[in-house]
């Protein structure tokens, strides 16, 4: 029994249920977790931080946030490295006004989270024209040295 009880309780954390379903009559309400848990709201977080170096050029958050094994896929095909990523940034060729997130759907797999998301990199032309980009993609995090390192990004432009 106590094993089925490990299972049911595994897989809660797994599978979305309905909050009707985890009424404290199941006898286990002490062991069901938030809708969102601590791993998936660190995921999130990460990201936002990430987002939030790019913005800020704070180098420092962006080497700590990004693993060195990044594989980066731009919407236009384009594939970038840790490094290759950065560049652009330091460089002043890529910059941001702000980065908004919409829609998450964060999972976790152990040591793995991966978002779904909707995300708008708000940009100026040199000559001050609004310039913004509306993404839709799938951003993967590992969780390694303490952690949560961005690993894997690909996205696809939104038709507006």
């Amino acid at each position: 029994m106590l094993n089925l009880m490990f299972l049911f309780v595994h897989l809660i954390g797994v599978i979305d249920l309905p909050q009707t379903l985890l009424s404290p009559d199941l006898g286990i309400s002490g062991a069901i977790p938030n809708p969102i848990s601590v791993d998936e709201g660190a995921v999130i977080q990460a990201e936002k931080s990430r987002f939030k170096a790019m913005v800020e050029k704070d180098f420092d958050a962006l080497d700590k946030v990004i693993h060195n094994d990044l594989v980066y896929i731009h919407s236009n095909g384009s594939i970038d490295t840790k490094d290759s990523f950065i560049a652009p940034l330091k460089d002043g060729s890529r910059s941001y006004d702000d980065i908004t997130i919409d829609d998450p759907k964060v999972r976790v797999y152990g040591e793995v989270g991966i978002i779904n998301a909707t995300c708008t990199y708000h940009r100026t032309t040199p000559e001050g024209r609004a310039n913004n980009l509306t993404l839709l993609y799938t951003s993967v995090y590992a969780h390694v040295d303490d952690r949560w390192q961005h690993v894997s990004w690909q996205s696809f432009k939104v038709v507006e």
